[in-house]
């Protein structure tokens, strides 16, 4: 089993907003899943081509591929509720070509023309853009002296570099952007490695995704006995022997429930197992692949890789069902790029919209409690710096971690303004400590006399 198979950060994203959004609509299928697209169609989530078919008005789920600039505008100009779930990898892409405009520079997409999401980056610049997928393409552009260059999310990397060298022999100043999503880099790597094992390959996808398409040739390439299926039942026509090693890996928009099943197919297809031991043996697969999926609980510190940054928030895939997220606001680091491993905490498993919520504070914070907790134990001092003056005395700050100083406790002679302690550093004598209620109670040390 493939470690990174099914729903990406992004395609889980737009589904459990099209589900939390029913009833509504969206500018074609939400992902490239049937069985999905059915399953939302029964909660009221149509799908629809084009934003002429629109009704005014209407709740409009902008897909993970995303829309160009003119179909936003109509949904806007009908006074639609739109509900945006394009990829964030998607929306910088976005940006770059908004820049490409703004800037005079022709655009290249080095992607699949008819995708939709090539056609939304291409809808957000206005100057001179072509998507390009092969060398044919590249030597149909008109003669450019400079360009910028961007990938389709999906694309394979080592096609990407073939296709930007010979775009480079032909522009003299060539920008080039890998935008193709970290998630598919490794997916795609993976199964390179995994077909490399294995005598027989199933990769389940909807036979429109690009991703699953493309994990199909990579893997066909190693693996002669390579199947593209969409469903458990296209499993009946598969020749499988007992003796084979099965490599199964599926597309970004392929949902957990069809792997399932797929996994439970083949036991039944290869063993001709009766109804109740086939039974036994889908509880047996659903353990089989949940033993590839790391299990977490609040609190818990692990190490993940930052998959995606965004204004707000950095995704680390933390190698559980559900991607984790860490706002900014909890990174002890601003200083954080896609591809790093950092060490998180989980603050919640769930925080309501599927997410797992991470925390590097967390760890730091930890870390300093025991610190000063060890020091209070040995009798010894901690250095602070005033922070705001309260009723009855001063906060300071302690590594991170706030301690409470009476006025009593501040100086040998009366204070009349706290305040003039507030940015002073200061030696600390902690006098009280509560563990349970993580509270702090100092004095200063010698008494401080405030500049």
């Amino acid at each position: 089993m493939a470690r990174n198979a099914g729903f990406c950060f992004g395609v889980r994203r737009a589904v459990e907003t099209a589900e939390k959004s029913a009833p509504a609509v969206t500018l074609g299928p939400i992902i490239h899943n049937p069985q999905v697209v059915e399953s939302l169609e029964a909660i009221g989530v149509t799908s629809m081509n084009s934003p002429m078919q629109v009704p005014a008005g209407a709740r409009v789920v902008i897909r993970s591929h995303g829309i160009g600039r003119a179909e936003q505008e109509a949904l806007e100009a009908k006074g639609c509720e739109i509900i945006d779930a394009t990829c964030p990898f998607v929306n910088r892409i976005h940006e770059m070509a908004r820049r490409a405009s703004e800037d005079g520079v022709p655009l290249i997409v080095i992607g699949e023309a008819e995708h939709p999401e090539v056609q939304g980056i291409l809808g957000w610049t206005e100057g001179p853009a072509w998507a390009v997928m092969c060398e044919a393409d590249i030597d149909a552009l008109p003669p450019m002296e400079r360009a910028r260059v961007v990938a389709q999310t999906t694309m394979v990397e080592g096609r990407f570099r073939e296709l930007c060298a010979r775009l480079a022999e032909r522009i003299g100043q060539l920008e080039v952007s890998a935008t193709i999503c970290t998630a598919t880099r490794d997916r795609q790597q993976e199964v390179v490695d995994i077909a490399a094992k294995a005598d027989v390959m199933l990769i389940i996808g909807g036979r429109q995704s690009s991703n699953s398409r493309k994990l199909y040739r990579l893997a066909s390439d190693i693996c002669r006995r390579t199947y593209f299926i969409e469903t458990a039942a296209e499993l009946d026509g598969i020749p499988i022997a007992p003796s084979d090693t099965i490599g199964i890996t599926a597309g970004a928009s392929t949902p957990d429930c069809i792997i399932k099943e797929v996994v439970a197919r083949m036991n039944d297809i290869e063993k001709k197992v009766t109804p109740e031991e086939n039974q036994e043996l889908e509880v047996m697969s659903e353990e089989a692949i949940d033993k590839t999926i790391v299990q977490i609980r609040p609190g818990q510190i692990i190490t993940g890789k930052v998959e995606m940054i965004t204004d707000d928030e950095v995704c680390v895939n933390i190698g559980y069902k559900s991607d984790g997220i860490v706002k900014k606001s909890e990174l002890s680091s601003t200083d954080v790029k896609e591809g790093d491993e950092i060490e998180v905490e989980v603050v919640k498993v769930n925080d309501g919209e599927g997410n797992v919520l991470l925390s590097q504070k967390n760890i730091i914070n930890r870390k300093a409690w025991e610190e000063i907790c060890a020091k209070e134990e040995a009798g010894e001092f901690v250095e602070g710096v005033g922070k705001e003056a309260v009723k009855g005395g001063l906060l300071a700050d302690v590594e991170g971690i706030r301690t409470f100083i009476p006025a009593s406790q501040l100086s040998l002679r009366y204070v009349e303004k706290i305040d003039e302690f507030v940015g002073q550093p200061m030696t600390l004598k902690i006098i009280e400590i509560d563990k349970a209620k993580k509270r702090i109670v100092s004095a200063s040390s010698p008494p401080a006399r405030p500049s």
